[in-house]
């Protein structure tokens, strides 16, 4: 029998805001040291590699949280706080009848917790590995998993990033820049 899925894009899907910048602020012990080395360090350091810029800033942070023993479970919490009004009924609902993933361009130590939480499998980046998790990847990974002959019954996007995905989708849903998630149009 073949697995029903619900795929879901994490940053601007089921949260309001993007991930990896809410996790940068969480890490910094004020908005002036977030935006030193956020903005202006990053924006120096990589004008030349900017392709990888995402990376090295992710393993940057992790680094920095790593260092200041922050309690990952208090992100956590702030995730949760970010989400839409809908995502909780909407991911506990469709769970009754699909087997729920997301799939994110975030990284996997920041979405470990909220994976956790609705107890629901996450496929995203990682900091070893220079491969972004965007596009038509998502669809890849969503297959090297389940297989090829599983289809992807639902599927939850908000961005071109996720667009591979939704095509794949027999439904898929977007939501736009109000909130509002609509079907999308292939």
């Amino acid at each position: 029998m073949k697995t029903k899925i619900c795929a879901f894009d994490f940053d601007g899907t089921l949260i309001k805001k993007d991930s990896i910048k809410l996790f940068c602020k969480w890490v910094c012990f004020n908005k002036i040291e977030f935006f030193l080395i956020y903005h202006i360090y990053f924006r120096i350091l990589t004008i030349f590699n900017y392709k990888k810029l995402k990376i090295i800033r992710a393993s940057f942070f992790y680094n920095l949280y790593i260092e200041r023993n922050l309690d990952i479970n208090l992100f956590t919490i702030k995730l949760l706080n970010e989400e839409f009004l809908d995502s909780n009924k909407l991911i506990n609902d469709l769970k009754k009848k699909y087997h729920v993933i997301i799939v994110s361009a975030s990284f996997d130590f920041i979405l470990e917790g909220y994976s956790k939480h609705y107890n629901i499998p996450i496929f995203s980046n990682s900091i070893n590995s220079l491969i972004d998790l965007n596009h038509s990847r998502k669809v890849e990974v969503i297959k090297s998993n389940y297989g090829l002959d599983h289809v992807l019954d639902l599927a939850f996007g908000n961005s071109e990033g996720d667009f591979e995905m939704l095509r794949y989708s027999k439904t898929p849903y977007f939501r736009t820049k109000n909130g509002e998630i609509i079907e999308w149009q292939k």
